[in-house]
Parts: C-alpha cells; sequence; structure tokens
C-alpha cells in the first residue's frame, strides 16, 4: 500500500474510526466514560442506600457527570474494559 501511495505522490494513512455512527472520538470517549461512570455510581449508591446514607437523583447526576469528565480527562483503562466485544451486547 505505501509503495502504490508513493506511485501516485501520496503518502499512506492509517485511522482508526469509529463505528455505530459516532461522529468523532471525542464522542465515542464522552459516551463509554459516561457509561463507566454510572456503572461505578451505581455500585456506590447502592452500597450508600444499604446504609441509609443515598443520594438524591440529582446528586447522583451531578455524581455520574463529574466522574465521567475525570474518566475521559485522565483516559481511564475503564473506559476500554467496558468496551463490547463483536458478538457481545452490554
Amino acid at each position: 500500500l505505501e509503495k502504490a501511495a508513493q506511485a501516485m505522490d501520496c503518502k499512506l494513512v492509517y485511522a482508526i474510526v469509529p463505528n455505530d455512527g459516532y461522529l468523532s472520538i471525542d464522542e465515542l470517549l464522552t459516551q463509554k466514560s459516561e457509561e463507566v461512570a454510572k456503572a461505578i455510581s451505581k455500585g456506590v449508591s447502592h452500597s450508600m442506600a444499604l446504609e441509609a446514607q443515598g443520594l438524591t437523583p440529582e446528586d447522583q447526576r451531578s455524581t455520574v457527570s463529574r466522574l465521567a469528565k475525570e474518566l475521559k480527562e485522565k483516559m481511564d483503562s475503564r473506559i476500554w474494559d467496558s468496551t463490547p466485544r463483536k458478538g457481545k451486547k452490554s
């Protein structure tokens, strides 16, 4: 492929393109970060509820949003650990 590109006075470029109609990698990162943040928050909320320290729905949304932003900014590996494999749905 590289030789063919050179013959056409071009360069070969590899790209990773999101599936499922995502518009950008940023959009994909945002969605995956939110999914992981919701899963983490769900576990914590359950534990807190058992101790009668549950969060209000508004506090839960705020916590998920804050955690998702942090996961995305740090490129936390858990974003990709939760990615469904081919043939599986989460």
